[in-house]
């Protein structure tokens, strides 16, 4: 069951239905009462999410074969479920997004032809729902956003030549609209910088410039060499799925797919109806385009294949796979079209499919709702392994030889049609670093403790390495430099430490620093560039050297040591237990600098008044010749 919402007497939800899908059920909160209302008609899902209540029933998007993803409104009947607005007509998406709801009306953007992404309102009924404003009129996009209610207005962000990204508001009662604030990069305004990509040498992201709106980014890591990439300016549509690989920049807007060529500073662009996804390798882009595969040259969007499928995952060597009515269908640059097998009988298959190597693995459910894990081999389709696997979404490490599946509080090997267990009582994240030999990936224990582990694709060879300090939870592997896998783990709320480890050792570079997302950086040479944020300059994009921080690139910190420290939480005093003949620094989760101690020669504990200090989190750095440790302590009042 998923996205339950309670309008008046009813719950509408998400759930799965034998012979349907995911579809919308609705339930009084009896037996009897409870039915499920088929949107898109036979085994497909019509994915139904993001309810909001309007009127006597909810209005939420769903997706169907005939219509693509819009808005709808049930009252929790049959006859009274109905599309509101098939904004692109056919198959493909109007990409709804809800702003708001005051007085029985829904407002809300989506996409057409004719006015781009705009801003419409709807009252439950197809008759009701109307575009409200073309802020920028013929196809061009506002792409309004992030709607809240304020008293009697709306307020969104939206685009407009004039004014580049801004504040918009609009009066609910009279439907004036106005600029409330045209937003600048200066002082402590934010760009935002987000969902960072890196191939080593270069950075990509994707951020606001305060002018024309949210761009996509390159950096090598230096102001300089940091700027906005041509032709990713909104006005060619949104940005997403932005990718490094083979010297090109790719993304996908809601106008089609791009490139761009880092060395000789040319974009291209090819024009789609709908993109859903794009994957871009050095040898080929796979475009998801509502039900159909665009394979295009990376290099000149130029169209090597179309054709219709869906799951689309892309190997080896530009090896495209993808499922077709009831086969795995392949296409390679050297052969074309190819047939990868019969889909297993009486199995639904799942929403994901991926590729490692010339493998391509999906999941299926049977009428027990059992998940079973399939590979196709380019040529025939087998079922991985004797057991049911615990979870319907694949969440790969890729490791030399095969791929590591989370399945419940176990960690599984996959290589080819082969699966056997590797590690019980761990589940790993999606962060994750390739060398040629082996993969660095951080994991989590059942009790919350988190570790960094390594594996080069055999049962033996996949190990904990290291525990990690901090709190635990948010750990993600960033890269490599200089031999050592570079990590950034959560030390407090919204505080972060980058580490550096190897085989043998584990140690702190640099000081704590404030942000959100511990997976959201990439390493670019000797730097680390992530999303930063400091009283002063807002959230930006922020970097650390890691061989200044080290002090000898050749030659890293010591590992980190322990460090007790009492009461924590604390109100007045603490009491740091320490080697002898440390130097302890501590800032706040903004990192300036709160104090300076020396401890005893001696084994002595250091006792530190903090009744000055104001309620929150603080990182205490300890460091004496070849020994460095971060600690947090929580203040309260």
């Amino acid at each position: 069951v998923y996205t339950f919402k309670i309008a008046g007497q009813r719950a509408y939800f998400e759930a799965e239905a034998d012979g349907a899908g995911y579809e919308l059920h609705v339930s009084d909160g009896t037996a009897a009462g409870t039915r499920v209302i088929d949107l898109d008609p036979g085994p497909g899902s019509s994915f139904p999410t993001d309810f909001h209540e309007l009127g006597d029933g909810v209005a939420f998007l769903a997706r169907t074969a005939a219509t693509g993803s819009e808005l709808w409104f049930s009252d929790g009947t049959p006859t009274g479920t109905v599309l509101l607005a098939d904004a692109l007509p056919g198959s493909l998406s109007g990409r709804a997004q809800v702003l708001g709801v005051r007085d029985g009306l829904l407002y809300y953007c989506a996409e057409d032809y004719e006015h781009g992404m705009e801003m419409w309102v709807t009252d439950g009924t197809p008759a009701g729902t109307r575009l409200l404003y073309d802020l920028v009129p013929g196809p061009l996009s506002a792409a309004p956003e992030h709607g809240v209610m304020l008293g009697d207005r709306l307020f969104v962000g939206a685009w407009q030549p004039e004014t580049g990204n801004a504040l918009h508001s609009i009066n609910l009662e009279t439907g004036d609209l106005r600029v409330e604030a045209d937003l600048h990069l200066t002082g402590t305004a934010s760009s935002g910088p987000r969902d960072f990509v890196g191939d080593g040498h270069l950075a990509g992201f994707l951020a606001i410039d305060g002018e024309t709106g949210s761009r996509a980014w390159l950096s090598d890591g230096t102001a300089q060499g940091t700027y906005p990439i041509p032709g990713s300016s909104p006005r060619l549509g949104r940005n997403w799925d932005l990718s490094l690989s083979g010297g090109m920049a790719h993304w996908r807007s809601n106008k089609g797919v791009w490139s761009h060529n880092v060395g000789t500073g040319v974009t291209v662009g090819i024009e789609l109806d709908r993109v859903d996804e794009i994957i871009a390798t050095a040898d080929v882009i796979a475009a998801q385009s509502g039900s159909m595969v665009e394979v295009l040259d990376p290099q000149t969007l130029s169209r090597l294949a179309t054709f219709e499928g869906d799951r689309v995952a892309v190997g080896n060597e530009g090896l495209v796979f993808a499922i077709q009515n009831d086969r795995v269908v392949t296409w390679s640059l050297g052969e074309g079209m190819g047939d990868g097998g019969q889909l297993p009988p009486d199995q639904h298959v799942g929403r994901d499919g991926l590729a490692h190597g010339s493998s391509y693995y999906f999941m299926t459910t049977d009428s027990t709702s059992t998940h079973w894990l399939w590979q196709s081999d380019g040529h025939d389709v087998v079922r991985v392994g004797s057991a049911p696997i615990s979870c319907c979404i694949l969440r790969p490490i890729p490791v030399p030889g095969g791929i590591l599946l989370a399945q419940g509080s176990r960690m599984l090997l996959v290589r080819g049609a082969s699966a056997e267990v590797v590690a019980d009582a761990v589940r790993y994240s999606d962060s994750y670093v390739t060398e040629s030999a082996r993969t660095w990936f951080t994991a989590r224990s059942n009790s919350g403790e988190a570790s960094l582990w390594s594996s080069t694709g055999t049962k033996e060879g996949t190990r904990e390495i290291h525990r990690l300090p901090g709190d635990g939870y948010a750990a993600a592997a960033l890269g490599m430099w200089q031999g050592h896998v570079v990590l950034a783990l959560e030390v407090g709320e919204l505080s972060q430490q980058f580490y550096l480890a190897d085989e043998s050792r584990l140690w702190a570079v640099g000081r704590p620093f404030r942000a959100h997302d511990t997976d959201d950086a990439v390493v670019v040479g000797s730097k680390v560039l992530f999303p930063g944020q400091d009283s002063e300059a807002g959230r930006e994009v922020w970097s650390i050297d890691l061989a200044e921080a080290v002090g000898r690139a050749d030659e890293p910190e010591a590992p980190v040591f322990s460090m007790d420290i009492w009461p924590n939480p604390a109100k007045d005093w603490i009491t740091v237990d320490t080697p002898p003949a440390v130097t302890l620094e501590v800032f706040d989760m903004l990192g300036r600098q709160v104090g300076r101690w020396e401890s005893p020669a001696g084994r002595e504990p250091l006792r530190i008044p903090v009744s000055g200090w104001p309620t929150g989190t603080y990182a205490l750095r300890i460091k004496s010749g070849s020994l460095a440790g971060v600690r947090m302590v929580s203040i309260l009042r």
